[in-house]
C-alpha cells in the first residue's frame, strides 16, 4: 500500500487585544457579532483549511475564537504582542510551534480578523494559483490608488507644495496605475513565511480588488462606516 502524503493548509488569524485607536478592536461587536467572528466564518466557508487558527495574547479572544468554530493551541508570547511585531513573525511561530508537535503545512494563509470584506471565492482561487505557479511564494490582494499618486503634495504650515509639479497640468488617464497592499489576505508556502520572504515582492501573485471590497477599520468613522453594512451578506 502505498500512502500519498496529504497536503496541509493553515488559516492563521493574527488577533492581539492591545489596539491603540479603537479599543479591543478585533472582538468589538458589528451587527450583534464580535469582528473575528465573520473572518473565522468565511474560512471556515472555504473548505481549504486543515486547521484555522487564531494567535492571540489574550484569554477572552481566545473564548470568543473557540466559541465559533477557530483553534487557539497556545497563547501567543508577550516578545510577539507589542505594536511592532509584524504579522509575519507572529506565522512563523505558529509554523514552528506545530512543528515541534511533528505538524507540518505546505500553504498558511494570515487573515486580519478587521478583513469584514474578506470574499471566500478570493482565497480559493489564491489556493489554486499557489499550487499552478510552483515558483511563486505568495498569492495577495492589492488594489489601485483612488488618485494618481503622481499628483502628490504636502500641506505644512497653510502652505501646499506639490511633489512634482510637472505633473499638475497632465490628464489623469496619462498617468501610470499604482497599487497597494489592500490588507486582507497573505496566502503563502510554509517556507516562505519561515524565511521571512517579503510579500510584496516579485516572489507574489497580485489579486487585485476594487475599491468597494477593500475596508480599513482604522478609527471610529470606519467603525461607524462598517457598522451601517449587513455584514451577514458577506458570509
Amino acid at each position: 500500500m502505498v500512502f500519498v502524503k496529504k497536503i496541509m493548509n493553515l488559516a492563521i488569524i493574527p488577533a492581539r487585544i492591545g489596539s491603540k485607536r479603537i479599543k479591543n478592536k478585533n472582538i468589538i461587536k458589528v451587527n450583534n457579532k464580535p469582528i473575528i467572528y465573520y473572518v473565522i466564518k468565511k474560512l471556515i466557508k472555504c473548505k481549504i483549511f486543515d486547521k484555522i487558527i487564531v494567535s492571540t495574547d489574550s484569554s477572552k479572544i481566545i473564548d470568543i475564537s473557540n466559541r465559533y468554530g477557530a483553534q487557539t493551541p497556545f497563547l501567543r508570547p508577550k516578545n510577539l504582542s507589542d505594536d511592532n511585531t509584524r504579522a509575519s513573525k507572529v506565522v512563523k511561530h505558529a509554523i514552528y510551534w506545530y512543528k515541534k508537535k511533528n505538524i507540518h503545512f505546505k500553504y498558511v494563509c494570515c487573515v486580519y480578523p478587521t478583513s469584514l470584506l474578506l470574499n471566500v471565492n478570493y482565497v480559493r482561487r489564491a489556493f489554486q494559483l499557489l499550487n499552478k505557479n510552483k515558483k511563486k511564494s505568495y498569492v495577495i490582494t492589492i488594489t489601485e490608488y483612488n488618485h494618481p499618486i503622481q499628483r502628490a503634495f504636502t500641506f505644512k504650515n497653510n502652505i501646499i507644495k506639490t511633489t512634482w509639479p510637472d505633473n499638475i497640468k497632465k490628464r489623469t488617464q496619462d498617468f501610470q496605475k499604482y497599487y497597494h497592499d489592500a490588507g486582507q489576505f497573505y496566502f503563502g508556502r510554509s517556507t516562505a513565511f519561515e524565511n521571512e520572504i517579503e510579500p510584496i515582492s516579485n516572489n507574489s501573485i497580485p489579486i487585485i480588488l476594487e475599491k468597494d471590497e477593500v475596508f480599513d477599520l482604522d478609527n471610529h468613522s470606519d467603525l461607524k462606516y462598517i457598522k451601517k453594512i449587513n455584514l451577514n451578506n458577506f458570509i
